[in-house]
């Protein structure tokens, strides 16, 4: 778990999109969905493409459609667009990562200002809760009600859903 951690990290300060990259999610999201995800900072769009290609790979063994397929590759890139709301700088993730979890920070939602702590908290409560908030995105910009399922549950264990499944397993992995 912390090596995993360490590797995420590391590549966290060497996230940048390709040219590749680009075309990849081009590739695979409609002009409404890549609009969502371009708000996505380098970082986040990153682990989101890696995750991508994670599930691609993990596919193969779920015996899954080309329709279904294409679904797992979208919330993959996806499932992250909740984090958009806020910049999520890499000191900020690392605390939440590290201790946010343990120190129930981001259960409630501050008051949304620049200032301070508000600033800290209203982004432990983004990171917290980036799934939901990104699902409200995806809904109210019209998106399948299929893939704002996905990424509202992206991180739900024990789920009877493949996909939702393959996403947060490929997600753990990047």
């Amino acid at each position: 778990m912390m090596w995993r951690r360490i590797r995420q990290f590391v590549a966290a300060c060497k996230a940048e999109i390709t040219p590749a990259d680009e075309a990849f999610t081009s590739d695979f999201l409609n002009p409404v969905e890549k609009s969502l995800f371009d708000r996505l900072d380098a970082v986040t769009a990153s682990h989101s493409i890696n995750t991508a290609r994670t599930v691609l790979r993990l596919a193969q063994s779920y015996n899954l459609s080309a329709t279904e397929k294409q679904h797992a590759v979208k919330g993959a890139l996806l499932h992250d667009i909740g984090k958009s709301l806020v910049k999520i700088t890499k000191f900020y993730k690392v605390f939440y990562v590290l201790l946010g979890r343990f120190l129930f920070i981001g259960t409630w939602k501050p008051p949304h200002t620049i200032a301070g702590v508000n600033k800290f908290l209203y982004t432990m409560y983004v990171a917290k809760n980036h799934a939901k908030l990104g699902a409200d995105l995806a809904e109210k910009a019209g998106l399948d009600s299929r893939l704002v399922r996905l990424i509202l549950y992206h991180h739900a264990e024990n789920s009877t859903d493949p996909i939702i499944n393959i996403i947060r397993e490929a997600d753990e992995l990047n």
